[in-house]
């Protein structure tokens, strides 16, 4: 048996509340499409409200824009903005909440694909109420649930414990330098363009006239563009990419630096390093994402971290020995990871493979 989503649930979408209210701290927790699949909301709303859109734990909650990303809100209260929506079951007894909860990413998934779109992508109250959603007896949807927690447990507990190795890392880091940018340790310090060599020469060029017909079958790092087969530009090795794109670096939206290795391309958008002997590429990324890049980044609609910027930037130089020991550290923390890694990807493959059988 199926029927219309729309005759099971009640949609509430959010409300265009007035952002010149919004700030860091006060008020209530506003939830944004950024925050749909995460606990937390960065951005707080000062003002009235209607108590209609307030958001509890355990509610259904829909990104409508972009990526139509589904998550059980497991914050603390707070209200919901614009192209967010929040999706009730009307009879709790017609439709168990965590079938739900799993049913909805699968369909969605599906109306994402076959959305067109120009820039971004969006998501109409109507297409969800018309989602055609299977209906077994009560019993066997919170039998389908159950499976499908147990699964989706497995799958959490490896992705926490991924994050306790990050956590477990960045510990030994402080333990072994302090924090980098305050030195409380007293260490050395020197430009980093004392400490590694830029290799910025041999970037792809981005435009798409030089990309004419390049293709090929290795990594390629920076923004969105085709790789390029001339070997002149491979990379082959272990080099520190520090992000050139100036308004992620200030948004702190990712790591500004991370090692690659093997085989690959880099584009005009990451600046390529390798490091002499006074510096570790392990220690250098963890120092490098703990800087605060704002003094180096420049422009006013595109910003843009130069490689003359780049040079200046202080970094602390604690002896060679002692980042060679943290390196070590690193890796064998990194082999457990890439352990959890393997375990984790067979956790995927049957939540995975449980969601088709229950949906497919």
């Amino acid at each position: 048996m199926t029927t219309e989503l729309g005759n099971l649930i009640h949609v509430l979408s959010g409300y265009a509340f007035d952002s010149k209210r919004f700030n860091e701290s006060a008020g209530i927790p506003l939830i944004r499409i950024r925050d749909v699949g995460r606990d937390y909301a960065e951005t707080f709303y000062h003002g009235d409200f209607d108590d209609k859109f307030i958001v509890r734990d355990g509610d259904i909650l829909v990104a409508m824009d972009g990526e139509f990303r589904v998550s059980e809100w497991k914050g603390p209260k707070a209200i919901l903005n614009q192209r967010v929506c929040k999706i009730s079951p009307t009879d709790p007894n017609a439709l168990d909440k965590r079938f739900l909860l799993y049913f909805l990413p699968f369909e969605l998934k599906k109306i994402e694909d076959r959305t067109s779109f120009v820039t971004v992508k969006h998501l109409s109250v109507k297409s969800i109420n018309s989602i055609q959603i299977p209906l077994p007896p009560l019993p066997t949807q919170r039998a389908i649930a159950d499976r499908l927690d147990r699964a989706d447990a497995l799958r959490q507990k490896d992705r926490q414990l991924l994050r306790e190795y990050d956590a477990l890392a960045e510990a030994v880091f402080v333990e072994l330098f302090g924090d980098p940018v305050r030195n409380e340790k007293g260490w050395e310090e020197d430009l980093l363009k004392n400490l590694v060599e830029n290799h910025d020469n041999k970037r792809v060029p981005i435009k798409e006239l030089d990309r004419k017909e390049m293709q090929g079958m290795y990594p390629y790092y920076g923004a969105t563009g085709i790789i390029d087969h001339i070997n002149d530009y491979i990379f082959d090795g272990k080099f520190l990419l520090v992000a050139e794109d100036g308004k992620n670096l200030l948004l702190k939206k990712r790591k500004n630096a991370f090692i690659a290795k093997g085989k690959f391309w880099v584009n005009n958008h990451a600046h390529i390093l390798s490091v002499n002997e006074r510096a570790a590429f392990e220690f250098l990324e963890f120092a490098l994402n703990k800087i605060d890049f704002k003094p180096y980044v420049t422009g006013i609609d595109q910003y843009k971290l130069t490689r003359t910027n780049l040079d200046r930037i202080k970094i602390i130089c604690p002896p060679a020995s002692l980042q060679n020991r943290f390196a070590k550290i690193l890796a064998n923390i990194e082999q457990q990871k890439a352990l959890v890694r393997q375990q984790q990807a067979e956790s995927e493959a049957l939540f995975g493979r449980l969601l088709q059988e229950a949906f497919g």
